[in-house]
């Protein structure tokens, strides 16, 4: 989950019209948050599983959190460790290989998923998966480009006089 909390800056000692900026940068906010949710949904794009991304506002108006709380998309995004994977009943069926919809510090997915012979196992011991470090990625991407709308906002309603 990633926030992007609000700068605080006193407008009117600097003789600007404090409504309108606000409401430009809160416009810029609203912007980031966009661009988040549509790198986040680009990272499960070719998943069965999809997680439900949302952006919320703060407190505040202007702040904004965007993420999910999905369990399997943490568990992709932090990694795993080495783990022993049982059967809910006598045994595991699954395919004797696998090649990764992602990659970790790459925001997308591509094809991929099961493939090759059947297996049957009483226990696997699973080797974990290593971070994909969407939401860290997505957040220093997202940082940036606020900075600039933020900026671009306020020269915007600063030259209207």
């Amino acid at each position: 989950m990633i926030r992007i909390k609000q700068i605080k800056t006193n407008l009117q000692d600097a003789g600007l019209d404090a409504a309108r900026h606000m409401a430009a940068v809160k416009l810029a906010y609203r912007a980031s948050a966009e661009l988040a949710l549509k790198e986040f949904k680009a990272t499960t794009r070719t998943w069965k599983h999809q997680p439900d991304f949302t952006a919320t506002g703060g407190s505040d108006g202007i702040s904004q959190i965007v993420g999910t709380d999905d369990r399997i998309y943490g568990y992709v995004d932090e990694g795993t460790r080495p783990h022993l994977i049982r059967p809910r009943g006598r045994f595991l069926r699954f395919a004797s290989g696998y090649r990764a919809k992602t990659s970790p510090n790459t925001i997308g997915s591509r094809s991929g998923g099961a493939f090759g012979s059947t297996v049957y196992a009483r226990a696997v011991r699973h080797p974990g998966t290593k971070p994909r470090n969407f939401t860290r990625i997505i957040g220093r991407d997202i940082q940036a480009a606020l900075l600039r709308r933020v900026q671009q906002a306020i020269a915007r309603e600063a030259a209207k006089g």
